[in-house]
């Protein structure tokens, strides 16, 4: 977002509201839509820009190769069926906060779309601040380019499903 001007500023969750509240922000980002809900952020906003999906929802899920190499094989192969429904009980729990907060949104906001053209200079001007941290990563020793292409992969399945 720098490249297009704005001043990154550390808020903590909690903060955001007061933040705006007091014009100490203009903007906040933040999960759509359960986290604004949660915070309120629609008593103090004027405005909510759908369609920006600067990170997407990533959560990581990892453990230490060491720990890993200790568990029995019977437990390994359960870990993709424990993961597969953790992650549907996210969605639904997101569905159902959508259910809640977009109705209470659209009566008290101003809602826009962030037009594909703007996404696409953003997603542009993004690209060398990710290869720089894929290079910075290969120089520790971690496989930087490859992560990065394979979130990038991962964003494009995503995106090709439908309400994504």
């Amino acid at each position: 977002m720098q490249a297009f001007g704005a001043v990154p500023t550390m808020v903590t969750a909690p903060e955001g509201y007061q933040a705006l509240e007091r014009g100490t922000i203009d903007s906040f980002g933040f999960p759509y839509t359960f986290a604004f809900g949660a915070y309120n952020l629609c008593e103090v906003s004027k405005f909510v820009t759908e369609g920006l999906a600067m990170s997407g929802f990533m959560r990581w899920e990892g453990v230490s190769l060491t720990a890993w190499n200790k568990l029995p094989d019977d437990l390994k192969a359960k870990l993709p069926m424990a993961q597969a429904a953790a992650r549907e009980a996210l969605f639904k729990a997101f569905a159902k906060d959508d259910a809640k907060w977009l109705p209470i949104f659209k009566e008290k906001l101003e809602i826009t779309q962030f037009p594909d053209a703007a996404r696409n200079k953003l997603i542009a001007a993004s690209e060398p601040i990710w290869q720089a941290w894929a290079k910075e990563q290969v120089s520790a020793g971690r496989p930087g380019a490859e992560l990065l292409n394979f979130i990038k992969a991962e964003v494009a399945k995503a995106k090709s499903k439908p309400n994504n």
